[in-house]
C-alpha cells in the first residue's frame, strides 16, 4: 500500500522519439501521480556506466518510487542494477521497443531481471510467457499535446517524414522511377522536423506515407508511432502493411495499407486523383 500518491521514476533517453511527451505527459494525467525523469543515456555519456548505475540506484533508494519504468535500449543499465532496484522496493517495468528484431540478443536476457515487461509486439507475448516473465501487451500511440490538426493549404501530393533506414530509401527510389515524386523530410542527419513542423507537413500533404520495415531487418514489418501520429494530426495515411494493424484500424476506411510496389503505385495514383 503506497497511499494515495503514486511516484513514478521514468528512466528515459532522448533520441528522435519524444519520450517526454509520449510517456511523462501521459503518466501525469493520472490523479495524484508524480513523475521524475532520469535520462540514463545522457548520464551514461557524461559519467560512464558504473557511476551512472550507482547514481540511478541511489535515486531509487532516496526517492522511493512505487514504479520505475525504463525504456529498454542497450546495456547501459546493468542487469544487477535492475535486481538491486527491486530489492530496494520499487516495481521495475521495462518497455521493450523492438522485440521482433531484438528478442534473442537483448529482450530475453533482460526480461528475467524485471518485475514486468511491456512489449508492443503481439507475437512476442508468448515468448515472454515461455521463459516465465510477466508481460503486458501495449502499443505505441500519440498524445493530443503533440500531434494535432492544423489548418494549411495542400502543397504536397505525397510526403514522407522519417530517417534513412528500414528500406525507406528503396521505396522512395522505386516511386521516383515510376514518376512519383515524394517530398521527403528527415532524410539527412540532423535535419529532423520538430513536432509543430511535422503537423504542418501532414496538413499540407494529400497523402502521408509510412513504411513499416524494422531498422535492423527490413523483412520484419512492425507497427510504429507513425500509424497513430498521422491520423491524430488529421492526415490521410497510406502505409505499408504491418501484422495486427487491423486491431487498431478499419483498413480502407480509417487508413489505407499496401503490401507490394504495384499496389503502392496504384493507390497513390488513385488517391491523388480522388483527394476528396
Amino acid at each position: 500500500d503506497k497511499g494515495d500518491e503514486m511516484k513514478v521514476l521514468f528512466l528515459m533517453l532522448k533520441v528522435r522519439q519524444d519520450f517526454h511527451n509520449s510517456f511523462t505527459v501521459a503518466l501525469q494525467k493520472f490523479p495524484k501521480t508524480e513523475v521524475k525523469e532520469y535520462n540514463y543515456l545522457e548520464r551514461f555519456k557524461a559519467i560512464g556506466r558504473d557511476r551512472m548505475n550507482q547514481e540511478v540506484l541511489a535515486l531509487v533508494k532516496s526517492w522511493k518510487p512505487w514504479i520505475t519504468l525504463c525504456i529498454m535500449y542497450q546495456d547501459q543499465i546493468k542487469r544487477e542494477t535492475f535486481e538491486a532496484m527491486r530489492e530496494a522496493g520499487t516495481v521495475v517495468c521495462g518497455w521493450f521497443c523492438d522485440d521482433r528484431a531484438r528478442w534473442n540478443d537483448y529482450s530475453k536476457n533482460y526480461a528475467p531481471h524485471l518485475d514486468h515487461s511491456i512489449t508492443t509486439d503481439h507475437f512476442s507475448v508468448k515468448r515472454y510467457e515461455d521463459i516465465g516473465c510477466k508481460v503486458i501487451l501495449s502499443q505505441w500511440g500519440s498524445t493530443p499535446e503533440m500531434f494535432k490538426p492544423v489548418v494549411a493549404d495542400k502543397i504536397y501530393d505525397i510526403s514522407f517524414i522519417g530517417g534513412v533506414h528500414g528500406g525507406r530509401k528503396e521505396w522512395i527510389e522505386f516511386l521516383k522511377s515510376k514518376g512519383v515524386r515524394v517530398a521527403w523530410f528527415g532524410n539527412e542527419p540532423g535535419k529532423y522536423l520538430n513536432v509543430p513542423d511535422q503537423n504542418k507537413v501532414i496538413a499540407q500533404s494529400k497523402i502521408n506515407l509510412n513504411f513499416t520495415g524494422n531498422s535492423h531487418d527490413n523483412s520484419i514489418k512492425q507497427i510504429k508511432t507513425r500509424f497513430f501520429e498521422i491520423p491524430a494530426a488529421g492526415g490521410f495515411l497510406l502505409s505499408e502493411y504491418a501484422p495486427k494493424i487491423e486491431d487498431y484500424y478499419v483498413l480502407g476506411k480509417e487508413i489505407v495499407a499496401f503490401k507490394t510496389q504495384k499496389e503502392l503505385v496504384e493507390k497513390i495514383r488513385y488517391f491523388c486523383e480522388h483527394d476528396e
